[in-house]
């Protein structure tokens, strides 16, 4: 039986579910930052367009004037979508409705609808999950805030169905859309994903000590030191977009600054315009800065039966990493803590016996790269970490790249 909250249809060819505003408490109100940050974004170019639109409206605009309007026109609309984003934080719904063959998912704030569909054949199981159990003491806003339905879909990717309601409203809904599917020809299971910390185990099974196939990565090494030397893998894969994101946006930024400086308009406004500007140049000058860091990194690791040294070295900065052997409690692979296109990066995390804060290394490579590295370092420092100094382990000088 569905809780009260949440208004229920039905008719020979669809069901629909309009669940309530979210209940996350003050939580809504972060959905004013993106909000404010819209207004901001497209107050400068929403501005010249109005002006651009009236020249044209009234006859005396010129060829320019029209290609302006409409460039300018994209610009404010993409500059909205923070603005909509923050609307369903603020107070935002979901509207779920399953048909024949399909669902199709709707958020609501006001005006503002965002919807997105799933074809049954695609989804292999429905999982329902959250940051705890409503038996283990209730919900708190943020918890609320962490409890969803997300349909996994055959090809690995997720499809979120209801995001950032409790428990004991969703536990009922996915039942409901679990019968309607099954009575549709389509049988998926239901899971439960409880979300805690992922625990953070040393590699065994994938631990390698051969160099992984296909790798760019050398190393030199002797029975008794071993380096890596992990060069970048390319300017854009590296720097994830970043880099032509901020192209795009610096062009779009010039276009409009360049309207403002040739535009109509007294000195000093001409001077506010360019202090505005000023702002979204440097957001975009950041874009750049940080996908050439990350796009022209190139990293050493050496190490011995005393010590591990890293160095990171890019077009823009150079940073390096000291630890002697007794230092190092573990040397593993783990979880970054970002996502991205839905997929948890893996990096080489650096634990001391202090139990300080562990450090991250070599972000993004792959998984036998990390295990192959991690594996190899773990042997050439472990002499320092319990085992005999008479018998340090030796590397095949073989294998020996560079």
């Amino acid at each position: 039986m569905l809780p009260r909250e949440i208004v229920t249809e039905h008719d020979p060819e669809r069901s629909r579910f309009d669940l309530p505003m979210r209940r996350i408490g003050a939580l809504r109100f972060i959905g004013l930052v993106p909000m404010l940050f819209a207004i901001g974004f497209v107050w400068m170019p929403g501005k010249q367009l109005l002006h651009s639109l009236a020249e044209v409206i009234a006859g005396s605009g010129s060829g320019f004037e029209w290609f302006f309007v409409v460039f300018l026109s994209v610009f404010v609309i993409a500059g909205m979508v923070p603005f909509g984003l923050g609307l369903f934080i603020l107070a935002g719904r979901t509207r779920v409705t399953v048909g024949e063959d399909r669902m199709v998912m709707t958020e609501l704030a006001g005006p503002i609808r965002w919807s997105r569909k799933v074809k049954f054949e695609q989804v292999e199981r429905l999982e329902i999950g959250g940051a705890s159990r409503v038996s283990e003491g209730g919900q708190s806003p943020f918890g609320n805030a962490m409890c969803g339905i997300v349909a996994i879909l055959k090809d690995g990717k997720k499809m979120p169905i209801a995001i950032g309601y409790p428990r004991d409203l969703l536990q009922p809904l996915v039942g409901e859309i679990r019968s309607l599917m099954q009575r549709r020809g389509k049988a998926v299971p239901v899971a439960e994903a409880t979300l805690t910390p992922r625990d953070e185990q040393p590699v065994t099974t994938e631990q390698r000590a051969e160099k992984p196939a296909g790798s760019a990565i050398e190393l030199s090494a002797t029975g008794w030191s071993a380096e890596f030397k992990v060069p970048s893998r390319g300017l854009f894969k590296e720097s994830y977009g970043l880099l032509i994101f901020g192209c795009i946006w610096c062009a779009i930024v010039g276009a409009i600054t360049a309207a403002g400086v040739f535009g109509k308009g007294s000195h000093g406004s001409l001077l506010g315009t360019l202090g505005f500007l000023s702002i979204f140049w440097a957001v975009g000058i950041g874009m750049l800065l940080i996908g050439i860091h990350l796009g022209t990194r190139r990293w050493t690791l050496h190490a011995d039966h005393s010590q591990l040294h890293v160095t990171l070295k890019s077009a823009l900065r150079s940073r390096e990493w000291r630890w002697t052997a007794g230092e190092i409690a573990d040397i593993r692979i783990g979880d970054s803590g970002t996502k991205v296109n839905e997929r948890m990066l893996e990096q080489l995390q650096i634990h001391r016996r202090d139990g300080g804060r562990k450090t991250g290394l070599l972000t993004d490579r792959t998984h036998e790269e990390l295990a192959w590295i991690a594996t190899t370092l773990r042997g050439m420092l472990r002499v320092q970490t319990g085992e005999s100094p008479e018998a340090p382990p030796r590397i095949d000088p073989s294998r020996r790249r560079g």
